[in-house]
């Protein structure tokens, strides 16, 4: 067993008779569903703008929230502003749950190893994407650390060069606060929005981007060919400018591309990148549905 300990990350913990009710409105994904399997979702601006993304599981009479640490404060706050009367209690449960990806392993295994264990053991597929592996919130206990004791454990980095070969984007590292978009990022085909559970902050203006297909430029998979690139790099075809990169670590990361620039040359397969230092490869990443490719 391969996997990796996300040493950045906390669990909050939102429990009350109208947890549902007050979540539903204020995040992209549909809570209802929790009762079926996790989610991932968003928090946007009322303009629609990333704020924040989280996993969210439901266990007993709660729903936790997995969130990147550096979020954490701001994210409470925000959800305390908007709380109003509810009756909604958020807590950060602090030093009793680790949060691991697992690679090469079923979902069922991890469960059934950690069935002896009373406490919360949430296991599940990647709710994005199942080549991210199988997510695992698990208390620190002796069970815990005998179950992985056996295993390989990665580098935190791993995790992230696994979603920049995908093109998956996440967190502070790769999203903007007030200024990314989400359907730029794909996430709608990553199980991250709900086309069909109503009103939510930043509803109208993500639904409008979906609906009138406004979308001029997308996040894709690149490989640094040569040289030494940095975040903000300028990317040309030909000496015309058609995109910059967006993230990265070491030899992989992410560009953002303008579609009208991009698309005819990605038909004829990758897709080769020039910047003033450096070449890069880009790629079509597996899991977009074809309609990304139409203007």
């Amino acid at each position: 067993m391969k996997y990796v300990v996300h040493n950045d990350r906390s669990i909050v913990k939102i429990s009350g008779s109208d947890k549902e009710n007050f979540l539903q409105g204020i995040i992209t994904n549909d809570v209802f569903k929790l009762e079926k399997h996790p989610l991932y979702a968003f928090f946007l601006t009322p303009q629609g703008k990333y704020l924040h993304d989280f996993f969210l599981f439901h266990h007993k009479n709660s729903i936790f929230i997995d969130i990147e640490s550096l979020q954490l404060d701001s994210f409470i706050k925000r959800l305390n502003m908007y709380k109003l009367r509810s009756d909604v209690e958020i807590k950060e449960v602090h030093g009793k749950f680790e949060v691991y990806t697992v690679f090469h392993e079923s979902e069922a295994y991890i469960k059934k190893a950690l069935a002896q264990d009373g406490a919360l053991s949430i296991c599940f597929e990647d709710p994005r994407n199942s080549a991210l592996g199988i997510r695992c919130i698990l208390p620190v206990s002796q069970t815990t650390h005998e179950l992985f004791c056996h295993g390989e454990q990665l580098e935190s980095t791993y995790y992230r060069k696994k979603r920049y070969d995908l093109g998956i984007a996440e967190g502070s590292c790769d999203l903007i606060e007030n200024k990314s978009i989400l359907l730029e990022f794909g996430f709608d085909a990553l199980n991250a929005i709900d086309w069909d559970k109503g009103c939510y902050l930043g509803q109208e203006l993500t639904a409008r981007t979906k609906y009138r297909g406004i979308i001029r430029k997308r996040v894709f998979p690149i490989y640094v060919e040569s040289g030494a690139l940095q975040v903000g790099a300028e990317l040309f075809i030909n000496k015309e400018k058609v995109g910059i990169v967006h993230s990265l670590f070491q030899d992989k990361g992410l560009a953002m591309l303008r579609l009208e620039k991009t698309v005819s040359h990605f038909l004829k397969g990758e897709l080769q990148l020039e910047s003033k230092k450096g070449t890069v490869t880009a790629l079509i990443p597996s899991w977009w549905p074809e309609s990304y490719m139409h203007l």
